[in-house]
């Protein structure tokens, strides 16, 4: 039986770093992907499967999501959506209200 496979974002360092490794030392198959190749490097060095994905790029989560499948053969056991993105607040006064309580 194939191990099992998962998909986690943002291993770059933190909970996705830790859980990536954790799972593979469990004898998962895991795809540790983060925004930047030097820190995919790093990780396939550690010994885990990782390419780039950036969530906030259309065409980065193409990519992703067709190496993830050609790696496995059209198949993947679970996604762990650790990455994140924070948007910059565009309205002034909400940023104030939740910044201060304030809505003058």
């Amino acid at each position: 039986m194939p191990p099992r496979s998962i998909l986690i974002t943002g291993c770059s360092s933190g909970i996705g770093y830790d859980a990536a490794n954790a799972l593979h030392q469990r004898g998962w198959r895991v795809f540790a992907t983060c925004r930047s190749e030097d820190d995919c490097a790093r990780l396939r060095d550690e010994g885990l499967e990782s390419f780039p994905l950036d969530l906030a790029s259309e065409s980065s989560l193409d990519s992703a999501v067709s190496e993830t499948l050609s790696r496995t053969g059209g198949t993947l056991d679970a996604l762990f959506n650790n990455g994140a993105r924070v948007a910059q607040l565009c309205d002034r006064r909400l940023q104030h209200l939740l910044l201060f309580g304030l809505d003058a």
